[in-house]
């Protein structure tokens, strides 16, 4: 088992809330099951306590939850990201809003609105000065019959961006390669 792919952000009252993936299980590598997990620092970092597992690959019929990013949306709201992966065709970023500091967490919303492996890789996940959400992934094709097996992965990933206007509420893929 290892822990991997976190991302920080500071609460309003300065405890540290980090957010990783936690994985468990028998198998190794990506292939194991992970859940997304918290952890807490109450004196600006020098320690990390309270973990606490915010959801499971099995509530979401995944083969594992990975590559948290956080950030903090115009509103004050929290915004959690996390990929959900659940074979070599279907791994997308989803997003899920707090309101209350961490404390609990909205309905996920999928940030690439169609099937694919899309890799965005931990804490990528940025507000711009407009208050535009962008999502920098890496789209790999599916290059067999299986999505199931390592040998359907194309290790070669095609940049993609998904950009959102509305605060979340939708996600597009951007026209070009640009903004």
């Amino acid at each position: 088992p290892r822990n991997s792919e976190g991302a920080f952000i500071t609460l309003k009252d300065r405890t540290i809330m980090f957010v990783y993936s936690k994985f468990i299980g028998e198998s190794h590598g990506d292939d194991a099951d992970a859940c997304i997990a918290a952890l807490y620092s109450y004196d600006g970092g020098n320690s990390f306590k309270d973990e606490r597992i915010l959801y499971k690959s099995s509530e979401h019929n995944a083969k594992n939850l990975m590559s948290v990013s956080l950030a903090r949306l115009e509103n004050d709201v929290i915004a959690l990201f996390y990929i959900l992966r659940r074979n070599f065709s279907d791994a997308r970023l989803v997003m899920r809003k707090s309101a209350d500091e961490g404390k609990t967490f909205g309905e996920e919303k999928l940030c690439q609105p169609y099937p694919g492996y899309y890799v965005t890789n931990n804490d990528r996940a940025v507000i711009l000065s407009n208050n535009r959400i962008m999502i920098p992934s890496a789209y790999h094709r599916c290059i067999t019959e299986d999505p199931d097996s390592w040998e359907s992965f194309d290790h070669k990933g095609i940049v993609r961006f998904f950009c959102s206007d509305d605060a979340g509420r939708t996600f597009k893929e951007s026209r070009d390669y640009g903004v």
